[in-house]
């Protein structure tokens, strides 16, 4: 809906797979929008790659979503409180990924980061 031209979203959950297929369906956006029920790097690398979980899960799939961020894409991770933040950074800063940043709102956190490229 923001202009990207295409989305892929991914889950384990096959439940989650099907509430986004149906939300975008809803949403008028089936034609630019796909899901599967995978992890994350199964289906290439990306220039842009968002992470919408909880602390542990990004910790736990720091290494796959590393791997799905193409080399000078950008990756948005967000899900996580303020006091679980230096955690995941550090996780994705030891997978190689460069710190570009963050965001607080109520106290949940936006982590910023940028693949080597």
């Amino acid at each position: 809906a923001l202009g990207v031209p295409q989305a892929i979203g991914t889950d384990i959950d096959p439940v989650a797979v099907k509430a986004a297929l149906d939300n975008a369906r809803e949403n008028s956006l089936d034609d630019r929008f796909t899901a599967f029920e995978s992890a994350p790097d199964v289906h290439g690398a990306h220039p842009i790659v968002v992470a919408n979980i909880l602390a542990e899960p990004l910790i736990m799939l720091a290494p796959q979503i590393t791997r799905a961020v193409a080399p000078g894409g950008h990756l948005f991770l967000s899900g996580l409180l303020k006091d679980q933040a230096r955690a995941v950074r550090e996780a994705y800063v030891n997978q190689g990924l460069l710190d570009a940043g963050s965001a607080e709102e109520n106290g949940w956190m936006r982590l910023d980061f940028v693949a080597r490229g």
